[in-house]
Parts: C-alpha cells; sequence; structure tokens
C-alpha cells in the first residue's frame, strides 16, 4: 500500500545487443547527471541482466482449463539485457532501469506444453513505491518522487518508448500541488489502517 510509479520501457526500433548497450549507456550518463545534481542519491553500475535478478521476469497469463474464470502466470526470465540501479532516497524502492530481450517461447511445467510469448522487442517494466519516503517530510518524499517520474520522461530522448502512471498525479503535468496532496491523504490512509489493526490486537487480546 502507497503511491506507486509504474514504467515501462521499450527501445524503439528493434536493433542488435550493441545498440542496446549504447542505449542503456546513455540512459546511465544520465542518471549520473540527476545524481551529480542532487536530485538522486546513487546509481549503480551497468551490468548483464540475468534471470535470477529480482524484478526483472516478465509473466505470462494463461486460463487454467477447467476454470476460465481463474489465471496462473508463468515466469519469463529475460534471456539477456543490461541493467541498472537507480537508488532515489531512504524510505523509497529503487528504480532498475535497462533494457532486457525476453525469449519468444517458454515451457509450460504444469502441462509440459511449450507457450508462445507474443510480445517482442528490447524492453523493461517495473514499479517504483515512493510513499515510505515521506515518513521523513514532504521535502524528502517531493525530491525522490519528482526525481524518479523526470528521470523516466528524460529517458524518452534516448530512443525509448516510456510510459508512466504516476498514483501520485505528479506526472503528467508536473503537479506538485496534486502530488503533495495525494501523498497526505495516502498517509492518513495507512495510518487509519495501522490504528484500526492495533484496535483489533488490542480487543484479541483483553
Amino acid at each position: 500500500m502507497g503511491l506507486t510509479i509504474n514504467f515501462a520501457l521499450r527501445a524503439v526500433i528493434d536493433t542488435g545487443e550493441a545498440g542496446v548497450a549504447d542505449i542503456v549507456a546513455k540512459m546511465h550518463r544520465t542518471a549520473c547527471r540527476f545524481q551529480r545534481e542532487g536530485r538522486i542519491d546513487r546509481v549503480g553500475a551497468v551490468r548483464a541482466a540475468s534471470a535470477d535478478m529480482f524484478g526483472l521476469s516478465e509473466y505470462l497469463i494463461v486460463e487454467l482449463p477447467d476454470d476460465p474464470h481463474t489465471s496462473r502466470g508463468i515466469e519469463v526470465p529475460p534471456a539477456q539485457g543490461r541493467v541498472f540501479h537507480v537508488s532515489l532516497a531512504p524510505g523509497c524502492e529503487p528504480l532498475l532501469l535497462g533494457l532486457c530481450r525476453y525469449p519468444t517461447e517458454v515451457p509450460d511445467r504444469a502441462t509440459g506444453r511449450v507457450r508462445r510469448v507474443r510480445r517482442t522487442g528490447w524492453r523493461i517494466s517495473g514499479s517504483c513505491k515512493t510513499q515510505y519516503a515521506s515518513l521523513r517530510g514532504w521535502e524528502p518524499f517531493r525530491r525522490c518522487h519528482t526525481a524518479a517520474v523526470d528521470l523516466l520522461v528524460a529517458i524518452r530522448s534516448l530512443g525509448v518508448r516510456v510510459k508512466v502512471c504516476d498514483e501520485g498525479g505528479y506526472w503528467p503535468g508536473g503537479d506538485e500541488s496534486s502530488l503533495r496532496a495525494s501523498v497526505e491523504r495516502m498517509n492518513r490512509l495507512v495510518a487509519g489502517m495501522a490504528g484500526a489493526l492495533r484496535d483489533a490486537s488490542d480487543e484479541e487480546d483483553g
């Protein structure tokens, strides 16, 4: 629970691995510029994507044959790619940026079948929960949330399509007043839920 920025990146041109490495290097330099400007805390090194790296797998959703109203997910780990982490601020989840290529087929261990993955191209998607940076106050939260969105938007100029879904209301438009209202509203909800859970626990103990 908490305000989250969801995003999806896709290379405009289905280039080769060398081209992707160049794009990701430019993404990394852009993030480093944000760090030099004091907008984010730290930028990790670019490294090869691996199948066991948390947050990189996609999921193919398939219906259960005996229950068409129920579905399950089949993990689709990356086949190759280049990625790096961006640490925004204390209390804020990091961004995992870069580009990956995923296999076009994946084994379905539950049925023994091979499933076709329809999406193609170099891409990555993820999310970043910024809510709990607000425990340190409005300014630390504002800094990390706006930096995350602005960094994602800046990547658009590097040959990457970028989709951003900002639960805080800062994007589109750069509206900091909407962002502040959103985080204050969410903080009240979180506090109310914590209070209700505490009351329920006290009743059980009593």
